[in-house]
């Protein structure tokens, strides 16, 4: 900006992204957002016939697509985990019941192995303040 150029907003415009995951981050991610999807809208359920129907879906749909970009030898089994992965974790949310702990907490967002600060551990470092002071 500071050299003539403007941020603007194009609705059209497309993002390509890759996410390179595991089986388990794709599980993880999922369930994660199904959890909070339930807590904004408590009252949607996500059923077996859910998982059943949109498992059987998008597998047809991806396979379909990559058969026609000429990428289903090389993408057959991811099509596969990712799907299965995905709808699961979103059904096992629905399924799950009480708080969001730290431990699941440790499971979302934090690889197994990582050195973790436990909760109510202190930071040495200052918070940031917003404030424009310090």
């Amino acid at each position: 900006m500071a050299q003539g150029y403007a941020i603007t907003y194009v609705a059209e415009a497309e993002v390509i992204h890759v996410h390179e995951e595991t089986p388990r981050g794709v599980y993880n991610r999922y369930h994660r957002e199904a959890m909070a999807f339930k807590l904004m809208f408590p009252k949607e359920n996500y059923h077996l016939w859910n998982l059943m129907h949109n498992l059987a879906a998008n597998i047809g749909n991806d396979l379909w697509h990559a058969s026609r970009q000429r990428q289903l030898t090389s993408h057959f089994g991811e099509i596969f985990w990712f799907r299965w992965m995905q709808f699961w974790g979103t059904y096992k949310s629905y399924r799950q019941s009480g708080p969001l702990t730290w431990q699941l907490r440790q499971t979302f967002y934090y690889p197994r192995g990582a050195n973790l600060p436990t909760p109510g551990t202190t930071r040495d470092i200052p918070p940031i303040q917003y404030n424009g002071s310090g």
